[in-house]
């Protein structure tokens, strides 16, 4: 089973995408964290994410002491080892969370994207973006290649070029809207 964790802001851009639910032909599960669900204020997102709790799509990952304390200490090492961006808790706790279920981190902090390159015990979380989930949902063939186009417009996000080219070329897209 592939499963997720998601952070606020990867969760608050992607519910404006026209076809945010491509995020179960990629993951069987999404776990929303407590601290994540506190910092959400979106009508709209808290929608979504209700209708797919309801729907079994998403579930709830409780504040345990145990998480808490993995996301402090890492907040503290990760602070003490990046000049910036910083951690911030909820990410954190999203990355302890995703290290202890062997779940892929999903995100658009700089810092959280950061924390597998810079810090030893988490090297083995896989961290992605949208523009990752969106390239496993082409690659599986639930999207095409106009999913980046539409992100784009939909979310008003903005991925970095070079980043961007490199899937494109990799999925063997000759435009964003086109599929070779």
């Amino acid at each position: 089973m592939r499963q997720a964790v998601a952070d606020t802001c990867f969760l608050v851009d992607w519910v404006k995408f026209r076809r945010r639910d491509l995020l179960f032909a990629v993951f069987d599960v999404v776990w929303l964290p407590e601290p994540v669900l506190s910092e959400v204020k979106s009508e709209d997102t808290l929608d979504w994410v209700a209708s797919k709790l309801a729907e079994r799509r998403m579930a709830l990952l409780p504040e345990t002491p145990e998480l808490r304390a993995e996301a402090l200490s890492l907040m503290a090492e990760a602070s003490a080892r990046l000049s910036a961006p910083l951690v911030d808790y909820p990410e954190a706790f999203c990355l302890a969370a995703g290290r202890r279920l062997g779940a892929v981190v999903l995100t658009e902090n700089r810092g959280a994207l950061a924390v597998p390159r810079v810090l030893p015990q988490y090297a083995g979380v896989e961290v992605w973006r949208s523009l990752e989930v969106l390239a496993k949902a082409v690659e599986a063939g639930a999207a095409d290649c106009s999913a980046f186009d539409e992100y784009r417009e939909d979310a008003v996000h903005e991925f970095p070029k070079r980043d961007l080219e490199k899937v494109l070329n990799a999925l063997s897209c000759k435009t964003r809207g086109a599929r070779s």
